[in-house]
C-alpha cells in the first residue's frame, strides 16, 4: 500500500508508482540543489534566506528518504521481486526468483515493450496480472 498514491500497488499500476518515485526523486534533488546554489550565490531578494534554507532542507529531506527507496525498487525490479517476496525471502538468505528473466526482460515486463513509452504515464504493461512468465530451472 502506498499512502502517497492512496492505493495498493500491483501489476497494473507498478509502472505509475515507479514513475511517481522517479519524478519525485529528480524534482526533490533538483529543487534542493537549485535552492542551495541560490543561497551560495546570493541570487535572491534579501531577507528570504530563512525561507530558502527551510525549503531546501525540506527538499533535501525528501530527496534523502526517497532516493534510496527508489533505488531499492529499481533493484527489486531488476530481480523481478515484489516487496512481499523480498521480505519473506530475506530470512532464507540467498533467493533467486523463478520470475527473474534478466534485467532487460524484467524492465519490459513492468514498463512495457516500447521504450519510448517508459517515461510517459500511459498504460503499456503487458499481461493480465494473473499469469507470469517463469524461468525453467530446478533448484540444486
Amino acid at each position: 500500500y502506498c499512502p502517497w498514491m492512496n492505493n495498493c500497488i500491483g501489476h497494473f499500476n507498478y509502472k505509475f508508482f515507479l514513475q511517481f518515485l522517479a519524478y519525485t526523486v529528480v524534482s526533490a534533488n533538483m529543487a534542493c540543489f537549485v535552492m542551495l546554489n541560490s543561497v551560495y550565490d546570493s541570487v535572491f531578494v534579501p531577507g528570504t534566506t530563512v525561507t530558502i534554507l527551510g525549503c531546501a532542507g525540506l527538499a533535501g529531506l525528501l530527496a534523502a528518504v526517497l532516493t534510496p527507496f527508489f533505488v531499492f525498487h529499481l533493484w527489486m525490479l531488476s530481480k523481478n521481486l515484489t516487496t512481499i517476496e523480498f521480505c519473506e525471502k530475506l530470512e532464507l538468505g540467498s533467493y533467486i526468483s523463478p520470475y527473474d528473466m534478466g534485467v532487460w526482460a524484467n524492465l519490459r515486463s513492468v514498463l512495457g515493450g516500447n521504450v519510448m513509452l517508459w517515461f510517459l504515464p500511459v498504460h503499456s504493461t503487458p499481461g493480465d496480472g494473473i499469469t507470469f512468465q517463469r524461468v525453467d530451472f530446478r533448484p540444486k
